[in-house]
């Protein structure tokens, strides 16, 4: 087994998985424990870039280099205090956040965004969270109200808790 980076498609290849003559020309090898610190960098909140050589390494992410190098990373990050409500911004103005709320059979709700949109030029989608059931999730739905307002419809005899996300600038 091999292991190798390339940076025009800032990917890993894995011999074991492709077959060699796939990878892009630019292929460097790496060992294997290269591969799982670089893996644990970028859990830990690291970009993957290539450095010298073209060999894989890793740039902490909200630093000015990142802009230069061209890539979108998180500028902040929210989640509410009993973790139902979060955002998430990145650096190019895209945020993405979600939730859940109950909202009872036959009924509808409003739900105040943690962080308001742009515009009404965002995409929401909403799931029953309780798991998929084709009554329940075929009344479902989450659609934009306000820059900072969606509503939660449940077109169903009884309440359940909607999952929603809302993504967009």
């Amino acid at each position: 087994m091999s292991i190798y980076y390339s940076a025009t498609t800032n990917a890993f290849y894995d011999t074991t998985i492709i077959n060699e003559g796939s990878i892009p020309a630019d292929k460097v090898e790496i060992t294997a424990e290269e591969y799982a610190s670089l893996i644990e960098a970028q859990n830990n909140g690291y970009l993957i870039v290539a450095g010298e050589g073209g060999k894989p390494t890793t740039l902490k992410q909200n630093c000015n280099k990142c802009n230069k190098l061209n890539h979108d990373y998180v500028v902040e990050t929210w989640r509410s205090e009993d973790g139902v409500n979060w955002y998430r911004k990145w650096s190019d103005g895209w945020i993405e956040q979600g939730g859940y709320s109950w909202v009872n059979g036959d009924k509808d709700i409003t739900v105040t965004l943690p962080i308001t949109f742009s515009d009404m030029n965002y995409t929401v989608i909403a799931t029953n969270r309780s798991g998929f059931h084709v009554g329940n999730d075929a009344g479902v739905a989450a659609i934009p109200k306000a820059a900072n307002q969606i509503t939660l419809l449940n077109g169903v005899t009884s309440g359940v808790n909607i999952t929603w996300y809302a993504c967009g600038y």
